[in-house]
């Protein structure tokens, strides 16, 4: 099969942003299913470590988790973005047959 070179180019490209949407979206995941753990493993043994101590490491472990969300959520947007431009710039009219978008769009 023959592919126009422009073609292979958008077929790659949206491979390549799209992979890397979806590791956006898994690490951030990924990142609750160990902020959650921690969570509850210290409500557990709060009467042998300590009310004070146990606040005190929720508000910290909450502060580095905010901060790695939003840089994740940060990627993901510029990822959206980026493939949103580039969009614009290569599909012509007659692209948006062959792929899945609405046709309001």
């Amino acid at each position: 099969m023959n592919v126009p070179p422009r073609d292979h180019f958008l077929i790659e490209f949206y491979n390549n942003v799209w992979l890397n949407i979806r590791r956006a979206e898994t690490s951030l995941w990924t990142l609750f299913s160990f902020y959650f753990p921690i969570v509850v493993g210290l409500l557990v043994y709060r009467e042998q470590v300590g009310i004070t101590v146990i606040t005190f490491i929720i508000v910290l472990v909450s502060f580095i988790f905010s901060i790695f969300s939003f840089n994740l959520n940060l990627w993901y947007i510029r990822n959206l973005r980026l493939t949103s431009r580039v969009e614009k710039e290569c599909l012509v009219d007659n692209d948006f047959d062959k792929i899945i978008l609405p046709k309001i769009w």
